[in-house]
């Protein structure tokens, strides 16, 4: 009997994958080498708070991580923050990346910021920012894009989205904007309004673009 491949899952004491890792046999050196490596992690709430991947340096017989996020949620379950890691070779070991938090604004709307890490100075910095807001149905009806300015240290607009919906939920207006610098406002670039026939099938009755 020969070998040829293998894999080892560990679990933690809810009986949850927390860690798997593939091997093949090396039937010229008669022993096991990695191929792929996956390690997670849980919060008290059975959230899933941790991933990371790893791939066998055959060089070095041993384990570099390929990619790794970490995420952080509220005790109902919303996402708080979300940061991801590359691999530092130098080091063997996870350098900071990328970051996203999430906040709630005063009119319930969820403000995503994303951050690059600055290895020169060890610190996180802005770099765009999402505003979305959903109705009592859950459907999308604003989105803005905003970029951070380091120069004057503040955000600037640079487009927006609005969607309206019939009780029936089907989408009747889309309106796209571009925020002007020169103007200091929202200039409309496109609008795309629907009517719907009041009947089961809400087929649409009126297309309308507008440029």
């Amino acid at each position: 009997m020969v070998y040829s491949s293998k894999t080892e899952t560990s679990y933690d004491e809810n009986g949850i994958i927390i860690g798997k890792a593939s091997y093949l046999w090396n039937i010229y050196l008669y022993k096991w080498y990695g191929t792929t490596k996956d390690t997670f992690g849980f919060d008290d709430y059975g959230n899933k708070t941790m991933t990371a991947s790893y791939r066998w340096n055959t060089a070095e017989e041993s384990w570099f991580g390929s990619n790794k996020t970490e995420k952080t949620f509220s005790a109902d379950g919303n996402l708080i923050a979300e940061v991801r890691y590359s691999w530092d070779y130098s080091s063997r070991d996870w350098t900071n990346f990328y970051k996203t938090e999430n906040t709630t604004g005063d009119n319930g709307e969820l403000i995503s910021t994303h951050l690059n890490w600055n290895a020169a100075t060890s610190d996180w910095e802005n770099f765009d920012q999402e505003i979305k807001k959903w109705g009592v149905k859950g459907l999308l009806e604003l989105h803005i894009d905003l970029k951070w300015d380091a120069g004057s240290n503040r955000w600037n607009y640079i487009q927006k989205l609005e969607n309206k919906y019939d009780n029936d939920s089907n989408q009747i207006l889309l309106s796209h904007y571009w925020w002007s610098n020169d103007s200091n406002r929202w200039n409309g670039t496109m609008k795309i309004e629907k009517e719907f026939a009041s009947d089961d099938q809400n087929r649409v009755t009126l297309h309308i673009n507008i440029h």
